[in-house]
C-alpha cells in the first residue's frame, strides 16, 4: 500500500524498490509487479540458489534487481544462467574493491543486463569510489548513492556532494578523487606503522 501511494504521488517518475531480501513469499512481489517499477532490488533472501530465486521471480514483469547475492562477476554469470536477474546492483565495497565491480559491470553489460551502484552508508572515500564506478557507461540505471555528509558531521576526507540540480558529483584528481585530510587523521589515529620503500640494491 505504502508503495502503491508513492507510485499515485509522483506519476510517470522512475522508481525502484529495495526489498533487503525481506520478503518470503512470491505472493509479495507479486502484489508489487503492476506498479511499473524500474526494478525491484533483492526481493528474496542472498542465502536462496540461482534455481530457487529463478523460479520465485520467474514471470515477473518487474525487473529483478540482485544485491547482496551478487558477491563477484562469476555471481553474475552464474545468477543469470539460471534467469535469476535482470537487473545488477554493484557495490565495490561488498564485492571487494573496485576492479571486481567493475568486472561484473562489464559481464552484466555483456550478458544483455542492466548495472546500476548501490550505497553502504559509505564515508567520503568510500563514496568517491562508488561515484566513480556508478559514473561508467555501463550504469545505465539510477544510482541510490547521495552526498556522504548525510552520514558524519566530520569525515575523514573531503565530502562526495550533489550539484543545484541534485546530482552527485564525481570527485576528480589523483585515485578515487578524495585523499584523507592529514587534520581528520591525526584527531582519529590511534597508532601509526610507517613502511619505508626497501633501499635500493647494489
Amino acid at each position: 500500500e505504502r508503495i502503491r501511494a508513492v507510485r499515485g504521488a509522483v506519476g510517470d517518475v522512475p522508481l525502484a524498490v529495495d526489498a533487503n531480501g525481506a520478503y518470503g513469499s512470491r505472493a509479495d512481489v507479486l502484489a508489487l509487479d503492476g506498479l511499473g517499477l524500474a526494478y525491484l532490488e533483492q526481493p528474496f533472501p542472498a542465502g536462496l540458489d540461482w534455481a530457487e530465486l529463478a523460479e520465485l521471480q520467474g514471470g515477473l514483469v518487474t525487473p529483478i534487481a540482485l544485491d547482496e547475492s551478487i558477491g563477484s562477476a562469476a555471481d553474475v554469470v552464474a545468477a543469470a544462467a539460471a534467469g535469476a536477474m535482470g537487473v545488477v546492483s554493484l557495490k565495490a565495497a561488498r564485492m571487494g574493491g573496485i576492479e571486481e565491480a567493475l568486472a561484473a559491470g562489464v559481464t552484466a553489460v555483456g550478458l544483455g543486463l542492466a548495472a546500476f551502484v548501490g550505497g553502504m552508508l559509505e564515508l567520503a572515500v568510500g563514496r568517491a569510489g562508488a561515484a566513480a564506478l556508478a559514473a561508467c557507461g555501463f550504469c545505465v540505471l539510477p544510482s541510490d548513492l547521495g552526498p556522504s555528509h548525510d552520514y558524519v558531521v566530520d569525515d575523514v576526507a573531503e565530502a562526495v556532494v550533489v550539484d543545484e540540480a541534485g546530482d552527485l558529483v564525481v570527485p576528480s584528481g589523483p585515485g578515487n578523487g578524495r585523499a584523507p585530510l592529514p587534520r581528520r587523521l591525526e584527531q582519529v589515529r590511534t597508532a601509526e606503522l610507517r613502511l619505508d620503500p626497501p633501499a635500493p640494491s647494489g
